[in-house]
């Protein structure tokens, strides 16, 4: 099982259907959105797959993969904090700014040697700022 979501001041935000998808213009250049993934029944090291869809132009905004060695959460559970996504397809700055309240779609795919688990979630996408004021309004 995955559960996704993003972390704001130490607070985990589970993501659910029209949940807002903050979009990062991070300091190191590059535009990034960071999911944390809670998962069970895989093994601690397994293969993280996800990307970031734009549903309102039709387009995918990044794509990521890696293995990881997960880091223990109890239960039986571990956690992948901050997996980034780089969103290779927004160029600019001006489209950055455009995302704000575009429908969006988060996917992830966990898989180890003997399981997988799939996530997707249609979301809202913020940019940074628009989506603290969001996670604000949710508490």
């Amino acid at each position: 099982m995955i559960e996704v979501g993003f972390v704001d001041d130490g607070a985990f935000y589970l993501v659910v259907p029209g949940s807002t998808c903050a979009v990062v213009d991070a300091p190191q250049g590059g535009f990034w959105v960071m999911p944390t993934l809670r998962i069970s029944g895989t093994e601690r090291e397994a293969t993280i797959r996800c990307s970031i869809d734009d549903v309102t132009a039709g387009r995918t905004l990044g794509e990521a993969e890696a293995v990881r060695s997960l880091d223990d959460v109890g239960d039986d559970g571990w956690w992948q904090r901050d997996f980034f996504i780089n969103l290779t397809a927004v160029a600019t700055l001006g489209y950055f700014h455009a995302l704000d309240g575009h429908d969006g779609r988060i996917a992830c795919t966990v898989a180890d040697s003997f399981a997988s688990a799939d996530f997707e979630a249609d979301v809202v996408l913020e940019t940074q700022e628009r989506a603290a004021e969001a996670l604000t309004r949710a508490d």
